[in-house]
């Protein structure tokens, strides 16, 4: 299994209509994979860009919503968009998380429900409004999670591992696969041994020569549009890319397949 936090799509300039087209786009393509859309244009070519596997011919196989009044998911998707239009310091409330099984394994619907909840509460946000789909029900299936960070009674945006974000999806990843002994992935971040949760020391060594700490500006920057930072972009997206190259031009093309560029500025000076 692996998990991806999916970036949204551009923003426009006005935030107001942007929080309702983001949280309608996102949840109608969750509703109905088949029907042609530019967010659904705007998925498969990550996903494909992501080798996550093609999306020809996938239909819904199973949807499911936690944390609304309503039981239809009519009226979810309404509550989705009202709690998004009222996070009115943010342009950008709702989290889209993917998690995709390898090849062959074809959870059920009562493991899908589960796996989603225990992803949840391990990021600490299981009481929050979220709308969750499969698509797929052949190989490689995957559910797309969005999740609403806003928390209407404390009028704020949840932080997720103080910014960490992904580390605690990693971990709930490494619990979840370890539940129904399904597979990780090959450099997997997190394993379960012995009943407690550690780092592998591939990861270990990754951090520890690699990664550093979230800057508290990138961290609030996060928490306050719901968008990634600058920082995040960079550790996640840039880097693997810039280790991997054998070459400046395999450099440049493998960070504008992702919208980066590394540019020399002035006589000895370089912007990413």
């Amino acid at each position: 299994m692996i998990v991806k936090r999916i970036p949204a799509r551009p923003a426009g300039r006005n935030a107001t209509t942007e929080r309702a087209r983001h949280a309608r786009n996102l949840v109608d393509y969750l509703r109905q994979p088949e029907k042609q859309s530019e967010e659904k244009d705007y998925q498969v070519a990550y996903m494909l860009r992501e080798k996550l596997g093609g999306t020809k011919g996938e239909r819904l196989f199973h949807i499911g919503g936690r944390n609304f009044v309503s039981t239809a998911i009519e009226g979810q998707r309404a509550e989705m968009i009202a709690v998004a239009q009222a996070a009115t310091r943010s342009p950008n409330p709702i989290d889209h998380w993917l998690l995709s099984w390898r090849e062959g394994e074809l959870p059920t619907r009562a493991e899908i429900d589960e796996a989603v909840g225990m992803f949840l509460d391990h990021l600490g946000v299981s009481d929050q409004p979220c709308i969750y789909a499969c698509h797929g029900d052949t190989d490689n299936r995957h559910v797309h999670i969005a999740l609403n960070r806003y928390d209407p009674l404390a009028r704020r945006m949840i932080e997720i591992n103080d910014g960490f974000t992904l580390e605690a999806a990693h971990q709930a990843v490494a619990l979840i696969v370890d539940r129904f002994g399904w597979q990780a992935e090959a450099d997997a971040r997190y394993q379960v041994v012995d009943g407690r949760l550690v780092m592998s020391a591939g990861a270990a060594a990754r951090v520890d020569t690699d990664r550093k700490p979230m800057s508290q500006k990138a961290a609030a920057f996060e928490t306050r549009t719901g968008y990634r930072s600058a920082h995040r972009i960079a550790q996640e997206e840039a880097v693997p890319l810039i280790r991997a190259a054998r070459s400046w031009d395999a450099l440049h093309r493998s960070l504008a397949e992702v919208g980066i560029s590394y540019d020399t500025i002035g006589t000895n000076g370089v912007i990413l």
